[in-house]
């Protein structure tokens, strides 16, 4: 699905006589992060795979937060979430907005599970996002997405906001973008 993505750029980029340099930074993603989280479901510990993907918009300062969504899916992988990460970069750039573009993703049927599972996975996350900077104003902020709506984006406040006290989080409002 990336590949395809950058092709289907590459081709829009000469016909609009975008620089190689612009190109060649967005073939690649800046940044990808996998890892397991470990929940209990029903009274059993399950591992699940936590996947972030970052773009970096080439109009950015580079100091500058991604933004992108969060999504609960069972067909999440690094391919997909590169491809969507590059689309949320395109939305940045169209918009003049100088944020990267980002997408994180849990391999998970959220209608199998219930609401306290889906929370308490979330909970994970979110620890496991800020345990390595990652899940922070000034680094990445996700929003609703596929599978995963405000109620969602308020447990990644709450953990975020528990946990300012461990953490250099300056503005735990600003963590999650509820809608």
């Amino acid at each position: 699905m990336f590949d395809a993505k950058i092709h289907q750029l590459r081709a829009y980029a000469k016909k609009a006589g975008i620089p190689d340099r612009v190109m060649h930074d967005l073939s690649e993603p800046k940044m990808r992060y996998e890892t397991k989280i470990r929940a209990r479901v029903n009274e059993v510990q399950e591992n699940f795979q936590l996947m972030v993907v970052f773009h970096c918009n080439p109009y950015s300062t580079g100091t500058d937060p991604y933004k992108g969504g969060l999504r609960f899916h069972p067909a999440v992988s690094l391919d997909v979430l590169s491809a969507l990460a590059l689309d949320m970069t395109e939305k940045c750039a169209l918009a003049k907005l100088r944020f990267g573009g980002a997408k994180a993703g849990i391999r998970i049927d959220p209608r199998r599970y219930s609401e306290r599972v889906l929370r308490v996975v979330t909970e994970e996350a979110a620890e496991q996002l800020i345990r390595n900077n990652l899940l922070d104003p000034d680094v990445y902020v996700p929003g609703p997405d596929v599978g995963t709506n405000s109620d969602t984006m308020y447990w990644i406040f709450n953990k975020a906001s528990q946990s300012k006290v461990h953490t250099k989080i300056s503005n735990g409002l600003a963590v999650a973008t509820p809608y």
